[in-house]
């Protein structure tokens, strides 16, 4: 086991004392034996061999850059990240959890809201701005999270090259200059796997070629036993990666992973999803990729008890491995709605989990045996600098209500989700991210409305 000084040296730069809150990597436990490991990477081998594919190298370490620096989210290992993505079709009410098509108002609230939680790091598309037409909706999207966030903006893979190259553009506008833009990649982008070839293939390489980084995403389904969905998930995912590296080896690839589904309705499948994160991990941080998975996945339609223990134990799951993203966070009903209480009640989970890898030191500032002695019997310890120092290590939560019954029962009975909700709805009173400058605003629209031309 590492030394608990050195995880918790490991852990500062993405704790309380940044904008960011990181979930600190401990040793991460081996769920697939070292024997079973090279038995499947053996057969995964074999099955891109005859495709006329190697298995893809690594890439190393990559950077993920906010629009504010002290947002930049290093892929190092060290350290995994809280993320929105996968975007939702449909939307729960923050008011009264009413489901109905999303757009793209509702995506500019929750980067706003993404925006001023500290547990997230990346911003993603919660959901789609299906008011918006085609061609341009994509680059909407992307405009609207640049411009309600200051951290890591990560879209989906447009479909077409002509979206590409406005995303492109939208890009080096952000970043200033292409040297810039590839040593702090203002975004990433998120490529289904399945049928990454042809025009969608061409748009990954586009991407890779100029530096972003680049999220190849397997969506596994299970069929037959654990270890075949698990083989045929990393064919897939691998065999993709392994064509965007061929036609562009600068490519910043990681690879990430959808909750596995079972049966015809998409619902996560329990345990076995919890095992399949957890090997999908291990695998792809022994090829050296970051990994990056969806841990909260929930088959429930409300952020009740069922989205609780199913989010829980999957960020559970997930500091046993270490990926360094977890995407996905205020998703609902298998991902095809997004909560913004659930959202919040996310960030519970993650902020419950974090501190785990820590451990327990013993030396002399825990055991604080001097400051014990000095205050003495009857003494207390308000106005002592350890206490200061320590005071806000101790997990509180915010929305679990820890009132005596009576007094809970005076105000209503409510629960977690009640007050996640008056949370939510004070942050998007009140916070207001750090706007774009008006000339870059400016020209991020002229290329969206010449791309929108041109689709016409």
């Amino acid at each position: 086991m590492r030394p608990i000084d050195a995880v918790r040296d490991r852990a500062l730069p993405g704790t309380e004392g940044g904008r960011i809150l990181a979930l600190p990597h401990g040793p991460a436990l081996e769920i697939l034996a070292p024997a079973d490991l090279e038995r499947l990477l053996a057969h995964v081998r074999r099955a891109l061999g005859e495709r006329g594919l190697d298995l893809p190298g690594s890439p190393g370490p990559l950077m993920l850059a906010g629009r504010d620096p002290a947002c930049d989210l290093p892929l190092d290992g060290r350290a995994g990240w809280l993320g929105l993505g996968w975007p939702a079709d449909e939307i729960l009410e923050l008011e009264t959890d009413s489901r109905r098509p999303t757009t793209l108002t509702d995506l500019e609230e929750a980067a706003r809201l993404a925006d001023a939680l500290p547990q997230v790091g990346v911003v993603g598309p919660a959901v789609r701005a299906l008011d918006a037409p085609e061609p341009i909706r994509p680059l909407r999207e992307f405009h609207a999270l640049l411009a309600h966030t200051t951290k890591h903006v990560q879209i989906s893979l447009p479909a077409d090259a002509a979206t590409v190259e406005a995303a492109l553009g939208i890009a080096h506008i952000v970043a200033g200059d292409e040297r810039e833009m590839r040593e702090r990649p203002p975004f990433s982008a998120l490529a289904r796997a399945g049928g990454l070839e042809g025009e969608r293939l061409e748009a990954a390489v586009m991407l890779a070629r100029a530096g972003l980084p680049l999220g190849v995403v397997v969506e596994p389904v299970l069929a037959g036993s654990l270890a075949t969905t698990l083989g045929r998930a990393l064919q897939e995912v691998l065999a993709a990666a392994a064509l965007a590296l061929a036609r562009a080896p600068e490519a910043r690839v990681f690879l990430a992973s959808r909750a596995l589904r079972a049966g015809p309705d998409g619902v996560p499948a329990g345990s076995a999803a919890l095992r399949f994160q957890m090997a999908f991990v291990q695998v792809a941080h022994h090829l050296g990729f970051p990994a990056a998975v969806e841990a909260l996945a929930t088959g429930s339609r409300a952020s009740d008890w069922r989205a609780g223990a199913e989010g829980g134990l999957g960020m559970t799951a997930a500091w046993m491995t270490g990926p360094d993203l977890v995407l996905g966070a205020g998703l609902r009903d298998a991902g095809r709605a997004f909560s913004p209480v659930g959202l919040l009640l996310d960030t519970e989970a993650f902020d419950l989990v974090r501190p785990i890898p820590l451990g327990i030191a013993v030396d002399e500032e825990t055991l604080a045996v001097d400051v014990i002695e000095k205050v003495g019997p009857g003494g207390h310890f308000l106005g002592e600098p350890h206490t200061l120092r320590h005071m806000r290590e101790t997990w509180t939560s915010r929305f679990m209500d820890r009132d005596t019954w009576e007094t809970w029962e005076g105000k209503g009975r409510p629960e977690p989700p009640d007050h996640a909700r008056e949370r939510a709805c004070e942050l998007l009173t009140t916070h207001e991210p750090e706007p774009l400058p008006p000339a870059l605003d400016d020209r991020i629209r002229e290329v969206i409305a010449e791309r929108e031309r041109r689709g016409h």
